[in-house]
């Protein structure tokens, strides 16, 4: 992992500058700000993240209303500690992201904000940037507010226990929460009907399994398994998709320049690539896809055997989302207006809405030559922003990549079922059932035929047994070779 730090150019350290400005305002964090915020520590107050996380930049309340519901989403006010132009602010900017590997976080702030100033940690007065949504029993957003917050978290609750929760029905989990157990319910009730809604109008749902690498006490890898994502990730994904939308619908009517976050159309030419793959596993009536078809075709596959393929299919022919000043909406959401607002611990694009919002709501109306000022500033920092989390995406990839096959190691000759997942005129990859690894068989060592890439279903046939390797079927292979240097699990046929 320090190898791949150092091949990404990834910063290992801050400066003292930056670590100074932090213990300073960690020494002096300014506590009569509390008479100029909304005092909403009466108010109860979770926040729901993974057993692992340490940084705390969401909480989340709740409340039913004779209209419906009340959802107030609290953001950690780093805009608040971190002005423009400080010295942690042009590290941050620098950095644009933090970078989460499974032993350790890059962060993009220095530890004194991002774990313990800026962080809900739970029992302990926070500020934060309230989001105060009311929203119809039918999912309809009826009104929205934004104001400075001083909040104390109730809880801080993880993925799993939520689910055991409201899922498992879990006796002791039940109890041990129960003065909590009505908002559990309300946040579940409105997570699906604003589910129900965002897909109704188009909104893909991607239910891709992602890899999660186990450690032992030495930090290594012990397992790496499919990682479970569950209702408490849905109700807090909708809540924040939420937010986000309401944050870019507000400052869009008001004309201020901000980031979006925006997300093309696929190509022409990728929507004929996807047909390819699903006509041999879906019926389909049409002919030809468009991207307003793709939500229908997500719905319609779940649960047979070829979903996860086609979601990966879909999901690798749409362009990345990208941030830019400049809206033209999110395909992926379905969403008009969207922008990145609910992280600003991690994501830099984030802390700089926050802070124009901020200034939105304290000065009422910006200045000609403030709106010229961002209108400058705002291009490039899309930019560098949308670079920089490319980059942390590869170097984690990378990371889990290595991983998979350090685990890999000690397996040589050993026989796995698996799945094809990819196919190309050289070979095809393989995902083993028993550990969520993916390996590669070359066709120069599938000796028994002759065979050739048929590009209309993207599958490789044997010229003289008609025998096809085609995406999704099941197959038994051998672990082969484990290529260090290059990050490869290199597989045969049984």
């Amino acid at each position: 992992m320090e190898s791949i730090s150092e091949e990404f150019n990834l910063p290992q350290r801050f400066h003292r500058a930056v670590h100074e400005e932090a213990r300073a305002l960690l020494m002096n964090p300014c506590a009569e700000t509390a008479l100029k915020r909304k005092d909403l520590r009466n108010l109860l107050t979770v926040t729901i993240d993974g057993e692992r996380a340490r940084d705390f930049d969401d909480a989340v309340s709740i409340k039913l209303t004779e209209n419906g519901y009340r959802l107030w989403v609290h953001i950690a006010d780093v805009g608040f500690y971190v002005g423009w132009d400080s010295a942690i602010d042009n590290e941050a900017r620098k950095r644009g992201t933090s970078v989460y590997f499974p032993d350790r976080v890059i962060p993009m702030l220095p530890k004194e904000l991002s774990e313990d100033l800026c962080s809900l940690k739970p029992k302990v007065e926070r500020i934060a940037f309230t989001v105060e949504m009311d929203f119809r029993r039918d999912g309809e957003r009826l009104s929205a507010r934004f104001y400075p917050s001083l909040i104390v978290s109730d809880e801080r609750m993880t993925y799993t226990s939520v689910k055991k929760i409201l899922v498992d029905q879990d006796r002791n989990e039940r109890d041990k929460y129960e003065y909590l157990l009505s908002d559990f319910e309300l946040m579940n009730e409105l997570c699906s009907v604003l589910r129900r809604r965002r897909l109704e109008r188009g909104s893909l749902d991607f239910d891709l399994p992602e890899p999660e690498v186990l450690l032992d006490l030495q930090g290594n890898p012990e397992a790496i398994i499919r990682a479970e994502r569950n209702l408490a990730h849905m109700i807090i994904e909708e809540f924040m998709v939420a937010a986000n939308e309401a944050v870019a619908e507000h400052l869009t009517s008001l004309g201020i320049p901000m980031l979006y976050r925006i997300h093309e159309e696929p190509s022409a030419m990728k929507l004929d690539d996807i047909m390819r793959v699903v006509k041999p596993l879906v019926r389909l009536k049409k002919r030809s896809l468009k991207p307003q078809d793709f939500s229908r075709l997500l719905l319609n596959i779940k649960g047979t055997p070829g979903e996860e393929i086609i979601n990966y299919m879909v999901l690798r022919s749409l362009k990345q989302a990208r941030y830019s000043p400049t809206n033209v909406g999110h395909f992926g959401l379905a969403s008009a207006c969207y922008t990145h607002f609910t992280s600003p611990i991690r994501r830099y694009p984030d802390l700089v809405v926050h802070r124009i919002l901020r200034e939105v709501v304290t000065k009422r109306r910006l200045s000609d030559m403030r709106i010229r000022e961002l209108e400058g500033l705002l291009p490039d920092i899309a930019f560098h922003s949308s670079r920089m989390e490319r980059l942390a995406d590869d170097a984690e990839r990378k990371v889990i990549d290595s991983m998979r096959v350090w685990f890999m190691m000690d397996k040589l000759g050993e026989e796995y079922e698996g799945k094809v997942v990819s196919v190309n005129p050289y070979g095809f990859k393989v995902r083993l059932k028993d550990f969520y690894v993916e390996g590669f068989i070359h066709v120069s060592y599938m000796t028994d035929d002759f065979y050739r890439y048929d590009d209309r279903s993207l599958s490789l046939v044997g010229r003289n047994t008609g025998r096809r390797f085609g995406i999704g079927n099941e197959i038994r292979v051998r672990i082969d070779k484990v290529d260090m240097e290059e990050r490869e699990i290199f597989l045969g046929l049984i």
